[in-house]
């Protein structure tokens, strides 16, 4: 499996869009032209994980401190074929990286943060909310993994701060629903 950088919109993004569509509710991804805008960006990058095909892709931030992997996901008729696995292990390099998932209340929450935990994540319980990606979407309860150690309070603030001015467009962070 390769992992190759998306450089336009075409057709591959298409293919791609469709994973990101089945894999992530509404509230939980980028307008489809605001994905299209984010080529654009210097610090992000939108990774196809390939064999012959299409398998999964990944979108990543790269800041100063952390790298940050916004999503991640696989087709589903490729699922629990160790793709997942592979295109992380290709992500994790040196340094501290971070991940949202969402808390551990249902058996595929918790298989998805097991899944983290097996590639040396590790689930950092400080509330986290993931701002509103469109005006027309909600903020959601998430929690922050990450790799390869937990993450001090001041670290946790000081990431959220940045996540959400750059990958969230805010001027503040978020820290609650209200």
């Amino acid at each position: 499996m390769e992992l190759k950088k998306l450089e336009t919109v075409g057709n591959e993004f298409n293919l791609l869009w469709d994973i990101m569509v089945e894999a992530f509710p509404v509230d939980e991804r980028h307008s489809k032209n605001t994905q299209e805008e984010m080529f654009d960006l210097d610090n992000y990058t939108l990774y196809g994980a390939y064999n012959t095909e299409l398998l999964g892709f990944s979108g990543v931030w790269n800041f100063e401190t952390f790298q940050f992997i916004e999503h991640l996901a696989v087709r589903k008729e490729m699922r629990g074929k160790g793709y997942g696995t592979q295109i992380m292990s290709q992500l994790l390099k040196e340094g501290l990286v971070v991940l949202e998932v969402e808390p551990p209340v249902d058996e595929q929450s918790k298989k998805r943060i097991r899944f983290y935990e097996n590639l040396g994540f590790h689930l950092n319980q400080y509330e986290y909310i993931q701002p509103a990606y469109e005006p027309t979407t909600k903020p959601v309860p998430l929690l922050i993994m990450s790799y390869p150690r937990p993450i001090d309070l001041s670290e946790f603030e000081t990431i959220r701060e940045r996540l959400h001015r750059e990958v969230y467009d805010l001027k503040e962070p978020l820290l609650s629903l209200d």
